[in-house]
């Protein structure tokens, strides 16, 4: 018997559901192919979410359970060869909670050129200090809520009438 396409063999011990791309134009869906690099992002993907730091984990509480404004948030989410902190997909929104190492020459590259790679996919993303969410984490979640109601206002205006 054939397998139906898009399924691994039933013998395969890790058979399940087709991939999907959750990064889709408004958070859609569209079929993915399965490479090694995507396997690799999502099983280190799904590392992150295991061991996320104290300050990811503060600031998730308040993000998790579509708590601001009825986004919801992803945690530790793969989007094209990058992981992202948190992103709200719908409103095409990413968060980054940067520790001290993002003060590094490398580190500040590797950001800048992933920060260019996601807006040209029409992202918007927002960096925030560890230690910002430590010492405010109200004024965090405050400042992300403005920015997804202007991430609304922004689409509002560039739908035709």
């Amino acid at each position: 018997m054939r397998p139906r396409l898009g399924r691994r063999a039933p013998s395969d011990p890790k058979a399940g559901p087709p991939a999907k791309s959750l990064d889709a134009s408004g958070g859609g869906v569209l079929p993915r192919k399965l490479t090694l690099r995507s396997i690799m992002t999502n099983e280190r993907a799904r590392a992150l979410r295991k061991n996320m730091s104290e300050a990811e984990r503060k600031l998730w509480r308040g993000l998790r359970h579509k708590r601001l404004d009825g986004a919801r948030f992803r945690r530790q989410h793969p989007i094209g060869r990058f992981i992202v902190d948190f992103v709200c997909l719908e409103r095409r929104l990413v968060v980054e909670v940067d520790g001290g190492q993002h003060t590094e020459d490398a580190q500040v590259v590797y950001d800048a050129r992933r920060d260019r790679w996601l807006e040209a996919e029409g992202y918007r993303v927002m960096c925030v200090a560890t230690a910002e969410v430590y010492v405010n984490v109200d004024g965090v979640l405050d400042t992300i809520w403005a920015a997804l109601g202007e991430q609304m206002s922004a689409r509002g205006r560039d739908t035709p009438t």
